[in-house]
């Protein structure tokens, strides 16, 4: 069912399955991970699974799969993200999905050095950033924010499936573009973001692909 969401949807994911607790731990263990679903096995429900690794994983999100319905309710305790009866239901799975996603890019944040320190704030309200010099221009909803972290930095906290790099001086959310044309790409606050030759194929790819991903959900 995963494949066939990468598929519907254009995009990549990246499918480990782990068949036991100590398999994870050696697996991920200091390590982050995206989401997570947890089935029952013989001897522990998913609820149960759960609980014992967000003794040591706090983040992460859980989706959690069981025949028990009554596990339900428990799903709760552990911050689960959904809670998925047995059979899945491949809708229901792909709503839960599509839902994280949505929550991911809506309160994930960037975070920048700033004149007085540093500055943290929403992804979801970056505009574009454009690079001068040495100083990084991150243009939100209601401001334009100036910072010396290197535009490689920034990128690195940026989801791919949201951000494109259309020229080596500008990024671009592509929530927000308005148009675009084979010079130039055009955003909802009317400024115009270069875009290379060089770049300009991938750029129409990728955002189709966006497109085609995200009409359902926004």
């Amino acid at each position: 069912m995963l494949s066939d969401y990468s598929i519907k949807n254009l995009i990549h994911i990246d499918i480990t399955l782990i068949k036991r607790l100590k398999s994870f731990h050696d697996a991920y263990f200091n390590k982050d991970f995206d989401i997570l679903l947890i089935d029952d096995n013989e001897r522990m429900s998913s609820v149960e699974i759960a609980r014992q690794l967000r003794e040591i994983y706090k983040a992460g999100s859980l989706i959690l799969i069981s025949q028990n319905i009554r596990n339900a309710c428990e799903a709760f305790t552990v911050n689960a993200f959904r809670f998925l009866p047995k059979p899945i239901d491949k809708e229901d799975l792909f709503s839960a999905l599509d839902a994280y996603r949505k929550e991911e890019f809506s309160f994930k944040r960037l975070i920048i050095k700033v004149a007085n320190g540093f500055m943290s704030f929403p992804i979801n309200e970056i505009v574009y950033i454009e690079v001068s010099g040495k100083t990084a221009f991150v243009h939100t909803f209601n401001n334009v924010i100036e910072s010396p972290t290197p535009l490689k930095q920034i990128v690195e906290q940026l989801p791919e499936e949201f951000f494109f790099l259309t020229h080596r001086s500008f990024v671009v959310n592509f929530m927000y573009i308005r148009s675009f044309s084979a010079l130039d790409v055009t955003m909802i606050n009317g400024d115009s973001v270069q875009l290379s030759r060089r770049r300009k194929i991938d750029f129409f790819v990728a955002y189709t692909n966006f497109a085609k991903s995200h009409s359902n959900y926004y």
